[in-house]
Order: C-alpha cells, then sequence, then structure tokens
C-alpha cells in the first residue's frame, strides 16, 4: 500500500509489519535501533526459536536445503569469476569434476591465514568462497578440474598435462634437460617431469 508516512511524512510503500503507518525505510531503520538497544533480549529469543526449531524435521531439511542452495551460489559466482565451467589446463567442463585452484600452489597456508583450516569445524572450502566473495575474487586462482588439480599437487605444481606438453616441446625444439627425476621410472600413460 502506497501512502504517506506518519514519521518521516514521505509517500512510499508502506511496512505491512507496522500496521501500515510508516514506509519500510523507517520501519527498517527502526528495527535496526531496536535491536541494537535490545541485543540481548532478541538473541534470547533468537536462540529460543532456534532451540525450538531443530525439534521439527521439517525446519531441519528446509535450513539444510536453504543453506546448500546458498554455498551452491556462491561457488557458481566464484567460478564464474575465474573464467566459466571449463578447467584452465585440460578443457574439461562437467561441472561436477571442477574445482578452484590456489595458481601459485600455497592453498593450505591460505586456508590457515583466513581460518578455513580442515578440522577446525569452520569449512575448508565454503570460508574460501566466502571470503573470495568479500574480497572481490582476487587473482592467485583458477578453476581446474579434479584431475589437474590432484594432478598438479602430486607433481609438485605443475599438472600432468602442462608437464607433458614442456616435455613435448622440450623434444621438438632440441633442447636438453637436465636434472635428474625422482620419480620412478615412466610407465605406460604415466608421464613424470624431469
Amino acid at each position: 500500500m502506497i501512502a504517506k508516512c506518519r514519521k518521516c511524512g514521505l509517500e512510499g510503500e508502506l511496512s505491512k509489519s507496522s500496521s501500515g503507518k510508516i514506509c519500510k525505510v523507517c520501519q527498517s531503520a527502526y528495527m535496526r535501533e531496536y535491536n541494537r538497544k535490545n541485543r540481548e533480549k532478541v538473541c534470547a529469543a533468537k536462540r529460543k526459536a532456534h532451540h525450538e526449531n531443530r525439534k521439527n524435521p521439517d525446519w531441519v531439511k528446509s535450513e539444510q536445503k536453504r543453506g546448500r542452495e546458498y554455498w551452491q551460489q556462491l561457488r557458481h559466482e566464484a567460478i564464474m569469476a575465474y573464467g566459466g565451467y571449463e578447467c584452465a589446463c585440460c578443457g574439461e567442463t562437467e561441472e561436477m569434476f571442477l574445482s578452484l585452484d590456489h595458481v601459485h600452489n600455497d592453498g593450505a597456508s591460505h586456508r590457515r591465514e583466513i581460518g578455513a583450516g580442515i578440522g577446525n569445524g569452520k569449512g575448508g572450502s565454503s570460508r574460501t568462497l566466502k571470503w573470495l566473495k568479500d574480497n572481490s575474487y582476487p587473482d592467485g586462482f583458477q578453476v581446474l578440474c579434479m584431475n589437474c588439480n590432484h594432478g598438479k599437487a602430486r607433481n609438485n605444481g605443475i599438472c600432468p598435462h602442462q608437464a607433458k606438453l614442456y616435455k613435448n616441446n622440450c623434444v621438438k625444439t632440441g633442447e636438453v634437460q637436465t636434472g635428474q627425476s625422482r620419480a620412478k621410472p615412466e610407465r605406460e600413460g604415466v608421464t613424470t617431469i624431469q
């Protein structure tokens, strides 16, 4: 309902929760001030309601669904911010296979830095996704499929696809590779970096 607000005097859409006498902006400001002044009372009421709601299985399921949808949306936004649903290495496009990767192989230290360590009850990937959004998706991350991500982790920070391309390029250009490989001898279908 659009009418004149009794508090600010401006014409606008009136709040439904205030008997239709003040506008939504004034109602919002009032509730912020009320919650600030009565913080303990409001928190106690929310705790009590949450405790009661936890006994209701329908409420629990709806909260789980809401949380799952929130984190799926956060993951989608992050993936889109880093180039979309395609692996930066091999081009894989299956959404279920894709993940975010720390380009400089500093994922563990970054998670410790932002308090998203595994086993601390704070959620590693969810905390990282929230941090990315809050920091406007900074450089240093990329979308990789799980094969490339795990391969990179197991191959000293270089995806086996990239190692293979590098090795093939060296053979084509005649460059000599130096150094000893610490890996086991190559087997069919397994590439090691030298």
